[in-house]
């Protein structure tokens, strides 16, 4: 009897160490999302746990959050669930009716996998395949992470830094990469939980910063990016920026890490893209006194140029 509970007990402390490494009790992420008509941010938190086929998952709630510009009004949009487990140092998410690997950190370079999109307009199933793996040290713990990159095709946008307890710094979850701003979110923000333990990238002042300037007009707000993606060179143009207006232009990584600054942007601004490797970048314009007046996200894809 003994023996049998010790068994229990040391099945259970396992299987709870094993959970504090994906969604924590009070688990809560923050990503990006911006288009033409809002800005604000994505949250997505943990809510509870549920059954499904005899597997004890995780239930995420996804709630984009911000300032919608055509209503001049903050919005709140409910965006579904997520499901996911964590068994082996593996996290798997419930798309398609079936359980596809998001990710795995005791994977090894060249290891590849299937992952879901949830959008009819790009492709179902994509493959991914890691590059490299490492640790890193984020609030005073070490962590595992994986680089990865496409492996098939390239209809899902889901490559790149994928850290334990975080998940991707791009996106949690594939995104349709078919289509300009077609995406559900990223980059990453920030994540904390329960334990209070918590990371920040710095990208944004706080976890659920807005952009919420009402009074300056839409077509001041927007800054149009075309091609994007991009493999080679994009341009960024703000409409109404009168061109002898200086302002700063500058652009960071998923981490939050500045790569680029151009102090001279006047009204449009051409981004070579040789010194970027393939990703998600954020795009900030700020004036002379250092309000941002404009943001948005470029991504590099340098497979782009092998589509027929």
């Amino acid at each position: 009897m003994r023996r049998a509970l010790l068994i229990t007990l040391i099945i259970s402390c396992n299987t709870f160490l094993e959970a504090q490494n994906w969604a924590a009790a009070g688990s809560v992420w923050h990503f990006n999302y911006s288009n033409l008509t809002f800005d604000g941010y994505i949250k997505i938190e943990k809510i509870g746990d549920t059954l499904i086929s005899g597997k004890i998952c995780d239930i995420l709630k996804k709630t984009r959050i911000g300032y919608n510009y055509i209503s001049s009004s903050d919005d709140t949009i409910y965006l579904g669930r997520e499901y996911t487990r964590l068994s082996n140092d593996t996290v798997y998410n419930f798309r398609n009716n079936q359980f596809f690997i998001l990710y795995c950190f005791n994977a090894v370079p060249g290891d590849t996998w299937l992952v879901a999109g949830n959008n009819t307009n790009c492709n179902l199933t994509d493959s991914i395949k890691v590059d490299s793996i490492g640790t890193t040290v984020i609030s005073s713990t070490t962590l595992r992470y994986i680089w990865t990159s496409p492996s098939i095709n390239i209809g899902l946008q889901f490559t790149g830094k994928v850290v334990e307890k975080i998940g991707c710094i791009g996106y949690m979850f594939p995104e349709p990469f078919c289509l300009t701003d077609l995406n559900e979110g990223g980059p990453f923000r920030c994540y904390s939980d329960s334990s209070l333990w918590s990371f920040q990238t710095g990208i944004v002042p706080y976890c659920d910063f807005t952009n919420q300037i009402a009074e300056q007009s839409l077509t001041n707000r927007i800054g149009l990016v075309y091609p994007n993606p991009f493999s080679k060179s994009t341009t960024i143009f703000l409409p109404n920026q009168k061109k002898n207006s200086k302002a700063v232009l500058k652009i960071f990584n998923a981490l939050g890490t500045q790569v680029a600054e151009y102090s001279n942007f006047r009204n449009e601004q051409l981004i070579e893209g040789d010194f970027l490797s393939d990703g998600i970048y954020l795009w900030i314009i700020y004036n002379n006194n250092n309000e941002i007046i404009s943001s948005g996200k470029i991504i590099k894809n340098s497979q782009l140029n092998l589509i027929p």
